[in-house]
């Protein structure tokens, strides 16, 4: 148990220095974790706040994202068929 305990604050202070990152950069209300992260937040979630508050005084809310794991893949394919729809609509314009 110690080593599982130890890997997830390990990975918990990874995740406050990205998040605070963005705070310095965006300065969100809201920061909507997704894919396998945003799974496992409630394991993350009180470790991250701890190490969160060595970084920065601003405390945002957290939210898990809907998609879940799919999040990239359902990205990956809304991105390739936008490319193929302006791609194709391309030809048919350059053509007329």
């Amino acid at each position: 148990m110690p080593a599982a305990l130890t890997a997830v604050r390990h990975e918990a202070g990874r995740l406050a220095q990205l998040t605070a990152t963005l705070l310095a950069l965006l300065d969100p209300e809201l920061i909507v974790f997704g894919g396998g992260i945003g799974q496992n937040l409630g394991l993350l979630e009180p470790e991250t706040r701890a190490a969160l508050k060595s970084y920065t005084p601003m405390t945002p809310k957290f939210a898990l994202g809907e998609l879940g794991r799919e999040a990239v893949v359902l990205g990956a394919i809304a991105r390739g068929t936008k490319i193929a729809r302006e791609q194709v609509f391309k030809e048919r314009i350059e053509r007329v």
